[in-house]
């Protein structure tokens, strides 16, 4: 197995040596014999300096060298395979390896006919920009990760179960279950809770430092201002959209609605399972660019559009591009968020019968209710109201 270990002064015979071997003098740009003199004091810049340079161990035995010098615009690399150890593939691992270990785009010059090089370079996930004096000129530019953020708004002051957030279900509260099952989302960068400033949401504030996730405060009734604070602070590209009454969100449903909006873009603005709704109430995921957020920040009047943070998406299909992530099968008349005391109910009668797999997916919640049809009355008789209260 290959391994990277910086080189030191103590490298610098074995590094002239593989330097000045005949092969490797006739690929590079300077082909004379370096001296030691300036061998060593070429090593000791690099080494003090901002390039980085390895040396390359298989089990132990040094195999070759890879160097990575600081550009403005990132790194150079070049590299050399120990004339003993040449025709192993080791050049196109130890490549690889310094490129996935470096933080940005990086580029090589390789002589023209320098196929075993072009070999290495092709492999590591460089590709040949163009060829001038004699040399190719290759490149290599990580895909750029987009931060997406989880933002679970929540609030003590519900008007139908003031406190819910805060209700124990099976030894956890509401928002502790919503905030465990969302960090388990692979999609997700980072989970953030945005409470109001009120004296009440202290117990928010604390219970989301117990959980380790960051809390953001804004207003209570401009949740759209508390959504856009959360944004700013987080540093997100892309928010999902949680709400705390949600203790039995999905992982797996984050990940679909996330991974469609992202397979769709840059061609959608706002991807939501509310849009054609076929999962359980309770498991909504919305999704939205931080450009939308910040174009509804600015345009949003009507005090829905605030209070609720995307009907303004939604009711304006002319400037925004949506998109619908359904299941197969609609099962969107179950309701298992909580909003009132049958909702309650009913989630902590499901949780015990979960047991020790709290964790368990939505499609393991479902045979419970064909076991026992009457779970659903526990709160059948509930309305849902047609733009639920700000959480």
């Amino acid at each position: 197995m290959l391994k990277l270990r910086p080189a030191d002064m103590n490298d610098a015979e074995r590094l002239l040596r593989w330097r000045n071997d005949e092969q490797t003098r006739a690929n590079s740009h300077i082909a004379a014999v370096v001296s030691l003199a300036e061998h060593l004091a070429w090593l000791e810049a690099t080494l003090c300096g901002p390039n980085q340079l390895f040396i390359v161990e298989d089990d132990g035995v040094p195999v070759g060298s890879v160097r990575a010098d600081r550009e403005p615009n990132g790194w150079k690399l070049s590299w050399t395979v120990a004339p003993e150890h040449r025709g192993k593939s080791h050049g196109k691992h130890m490549v690889r390896e310094l490129v996935q270990q470096l933080d940005g785009p990086c580029r090589a010059e390789i002589r023209y006919g320098n196929v075993a090089s072009e070999k290495v370079a092709a492999f590591a996930g460089l590709t040949r920009d163009r060829e001038q004096d004699g040399f190719g000129h290759w490149s290599y530019r990580p895909r750029r990760t987009v931060k997406t953020v989880a933002c679970i708004q929540a609030r003590m002051g519900s008007s139908r179960l003031p406190g819910k957030v805060m209700e124990d279900i099976a030894g956890a509260t509401v928002l502790a279950r919503c905030i465990r099952r969302t960090l388990l989302a692979r999609t997700v960068d980072q989970v953030v809770v945005a409470t109001t400033e009120l004296a009440i949401d202290e117990a928010i504030v604390a219970e989301a430092e117990r959980l380790g996730v960051a809390c953001v405060r804004g207003s209570e009734d401009d949740v759209l201002s508390r959504y856009h604070k959360a944004m700013l602070a987080s540093g997100a590209e892309v928010v999902v959209r949680i709400t705390s009454d949600c203790p039995l969100i999905d992982p797996a449903i984050i990940d679909a609605a996330v991974s469609a909006f992202k397979a769709a873009c840059p061609l959608v603005d706002y991807a939501s399972t509310v849009l054609e709704p076929s999962y359980p109430r309770g498991l909504d995921v919305e999704v939205f660019t931080a450009e939308a957020l910040h174009h509804a920040m600015r345009e949003a009047t009507q005090a829905h559009e605030r209070e609720h943070v995307t009907p303004y998406f939604y009711e304006h299909p002319d400037k925004f591009r949506l998109l619908g992530v359904k299941n197969p099968v609609d099962y969107s008349g179950h309701r298992w968020c909580v909003d009132t005391i049958e909702d309650l109910r009913l989630v902590r009668a499901i949780c015990e019968r979960l047991g020790a797999a709290d964790q368990a997916g939505w499609q393991q919640v479902l045979p419970l209710f064909e076991v026992e049809p009457e779970l659903a009355a526990i709160n059948g008789g509930v309305q849902q109201k047609p733009l639920h209260p700000a959480q």
